[in-house]
Parts: structure tokens; C-alpha cells; sequence
């Protein structure tokens, strides 16, 4: 890819498909979330120690198949549903 190409899809000139996406995600190693999270998180607490822990097991992750890893998301989803429930009945007591 040429850099005035890349110069292009920077300044939003051109398009690009998902495949060549994931090939400078990839190039750049970056995940979506990475690459669509335009919030600043540099200034919350324990942001880094989050970050290894999520490489930790992004790693961890990748070893495992697929069937198993969409498990764990579907777990960690439903956990963490119930968390989000449980926080929005004891603050809807409060009130």
C-alpha cells in the first residue's frame, strides 16, 4: 500500500473495505476497540493495570478455540449483566 494511499484513507478521501482494515489493524497491532475508541483514557484510575490484564488474557484468549472463547464472552456478558442489574436496583432503592 502506497503512502499517499494511506495518506488518502487518513484524510477520509477514500474508502477502504474491511479486509484492508484489518490488514492495517494488524500492521499496526491494534484491535477495534483500539482503533474506534476515541476517548481519552490516560487520566483513569488503574487504566494501566486494566490494559495487562486484558493483554493478559487476550492472550490467553487467542489459544483457546473458538467455540470456547464465545463461551467465555457469553459468560463474562451475562456476569456482568447481573452486576449492572444488581448496581441499578440498589441505586433505584436509594432513590
Amino acid at each position: 500500500m502506497s503512502k499517499s494511499h494511506i495518506s488518502d484513507i487518513e484524510r477520509g478521501q477514500r474508502n477502504i473495505s474491511l479486509t484492508t482494515l484489518e490488514t492495517l489493524m494488524n500492521a499496526l497491532d491494534i484491535d477495534p476497540s483500539g482503533l474506534f475508541n476515541f476517548q481519552t483514557l490516560d487520566g483513569v484510575d488503574g487504566i494501566h493495570e486494566k490494559k495487562l490484564i486484558i493483554d493478559i488474557h487476550k492472550s490467553m484468549l487467542m489459544e483457546r478455540g473458538l467455540d470456547e472463547v464465545q463461551y467465555i464472552v457469553r459468560t463474562a456478558s451475562d456476569f456482568l449483566g447481573t452486576l449492572d442489574a444488581k448496581e441499578a436496583s440498589r441505586r433505584s432503592k436509594k432513590d
